[in-house]
Order: structure tokens, then sequence, then C-alpha cells
């Protein structure tokens, strides 16, 4: 019987298939024979070691504002983003921290008992582009007897050249909560930096820029010193859970400031989160701000209330007062990422 050109081809297909198991089956037998293989050693690129992580961010851009100050060396986010007194003409540089704080760190989990953790936090603020530690206060003083035309950004903030802008230690647990102390951010700035759409960001965000709104009406009382914090979240139900955060800053033996307190009360449901905040300070000021004015000098000074401050020039002793700040964040839905 004559073949056909469409035999040949079938038949020249089955021989090469032919070859090709063959082939698959002597390089199979010869790798059963073969002793196997270590598997590669996985490689381990995290900055953790023993439980303690390094961190950081580096946040560094370019910005143009119609109208600003030469960009500071020393505040926080370098530039004021919003119009000031000193705001008189085109300014383009290099900023820090736009949408997040430049920062290093440390911080470490051990493992104690059952869930429970000891857990620490050492964190400092830096501006990337001139290398400086962040120093509000700093820039509050270099302009100190200049007038408004040869000034620079000058801004108050808590940031305030700190060697660690945060730093504490405690414990914690995923039952119980977390406890902590030393110098931490408040309940309320938490929930600022939470809730604001901007996360907070200093170049985009009124209430990132400005720590006024998380210090309850003053921007030094965005952090507070030897303090004692818990934060802890249950769920009660399906779909909800219950958050409850606590705060109280002891009165040290200095007598640089004196106690104040802030308890959060919140939830989520469906997506539906919510938040209330008191907060109460006892006393005049949490820090140290700058007195402004020619030939004044920076030198730990204790900030006080206007109140406290036309007290102290009249010569009349220090007054205890109360103060009650209730914030309360709407609610709103959140949006799958």
């Amino acid at each position: 019987m004559a073949r056909t050109a469409a035999d040949a081809k079938v038949g020249w297909s089955g021989l090469v298939l032919s070859v090709a198991l063959n082939a698959t089956g002597a390089a199979q037998a010869q790798t059963a024979a073969a002793p196997a293989a270590a598997p590669a050693a996985a490689t381990d690129d995290s900055l953790t070691f023993h439980g303690i992580t390094l961190y950081g961010i580096v946040d560094v851009g370019i910005q143009n504002q119609t109208h600003g100050a030469p960009i500071s060396d020393y505040f926080v986010a370098g530039s004021a983003d919003i119009v000031q007194k000193n705001s008189n003409h085109s300014v383009t540089g290099v900023t820090p921290s736009n949408l997040s704080n430049s920062r290093i760190g440390l911080q470490g989990v051990e493992p104690l008992v059952g869930d429970w953790s000891g857990v620490f936090r050492l964190e400092t603020f830096f501006n990337p582009q001139s290398g400086q530690i962040s120093d509000a206060l700093k820039s509050l003083v270099q302009n100190n007897g200049r007038s408004l035309a040869t000034q620079n950004t000058n801004i108050d903030s808590s940031a305030s050249g700190q060697t660690f802008i945060q730093s504490y230690a405690g414990f914690s647990s995923k039952t119980f909560g977390t406890f902590t102390f030393g110098r931490q951010n408040t309940v309320l700035a938490d929930g600022v930096a939470k809730y604001d759409p901007n996360f907070a960001s200093q170049a985009f965000s009124l209430i990132g820029l400005s720590g006024t709104a998380a210090g309850g009406g003053d921007t030094q009382n965005r952090r507070l010193d030897s303090s004692m914090k818990y934060v802890g979240s249950f769920n009660v139900m399906e779909r909800a859970s219950a958050h409850l955060s606590a705060q109280y800053k002891f009165n040290q033996s200095t007598g640089s400031a004196n106690t104040a307190y802030e308890v959060a009360i919140g939830g989520d449901y469906a997506g539906r989160i919510g938040r209330c905040v008191l907060r109460q300070d006892q006393g005049c000021g949490c820090g140290r701000r700058a007195q402004r004015g020619p030939g004044r000098r920076l030198t730990g000074l204790v900030p006080q209330p206007a109140s406290c401050r036309r007290q102290l020039r009249r010569g009349e002793p220090e007054q205890r007062t109360g103060r009650n700040d209730l914030g309360q964040h709407h609610l709103r839905h959140l949006r799958p990422v």
C-alpha cells in the first residue's frame, strides 16, 4: 500500500515522542539514583535580631510654595505648608517629612509567659535634608530679633530636639492589651492619626502639621513624658469589637509639669468605627517652649498658658488649673483597599 505524506508525518511524530519519553525516563532514573541535594538555606533579610528590630523612614521631597518662607533645617516639616505671618514670597526647595515623619528607631518584643511579652521602643525624629535632629524650638530661637522679611520657617512643635521623641517599655498581651511606661504619644494623638483621611501628613493635612489638635489645644502635649498608657481591643460579637485606651501622666519630683490623663472609648461594627476621647490636664503645660524676642535664648523653660504667664509676670504664685477637652470622631465607612 502506498504511504501518503500525512502517514509519514504521523510516523515521524511518533518517533520523536518515543525518543522524548525514553530520555525523560532515563533522566528520572538518574535523579532517583543520585543522593537528594540539601535544600537551600532560607535567606533572612529582615532587620530583626533576637526580637529587636531596627526600623526607619526617610521622607524627603521637592516642594514649591507660592507664599512661604525659607525652609528650616530644624523644624520637623521644614516648611510651614500653610500661610504664616512671614510667608512673603515664593519658595522652592527640598523639604523633609512630607507624608510622614522621618525617623529611626529600635523596637523589641521578648516572650515572657503565656501570651505576655516584654516590649520597648526608642525612636528619633530627624530632618534628612539637613541631617539634623528635628528641633522646632531651635527654629524659633534662630529667628529671635529678625524682621519678618528675613525670617525662615519657625513653628512650635513637641518635636523639640529630644534624643528620643518616644522612649517607653512595657508589657503586651493579645488577650489583655498593652501597658507601656515612658514618653509616648497621647491617646488623642493616636486617634487623630488613625481617623485623619490624610494619615496626619504634614504636607497635606492641617491637623497633621499642627500638633494643636492632637495635643488637645497645646502642641507640646501631643506627647507626654513620664506617662503610663494602656491600649486594648476586644471582640464582643461577630463583626464587632470594642477599643479602650487610657493614659496617665505622673507629676515628677522635678516639678517641670503637672498631671494629666486621657481616656478613649470606641468600637467598630460592620466596617463602621467611632471613638470618643476625654482629656484633662492639671496644671500649666507639659513641656518646654522657646521665649521669643531680641536677646533671649532657649534655656529649657517650661511652657505655660497665657493665664499662668500673666500670674508669673505679676509675681503671683502659680495656681493649679483644670482643663477638660472632649472630642468625638464621627462614624465613617471604611472602604476596602
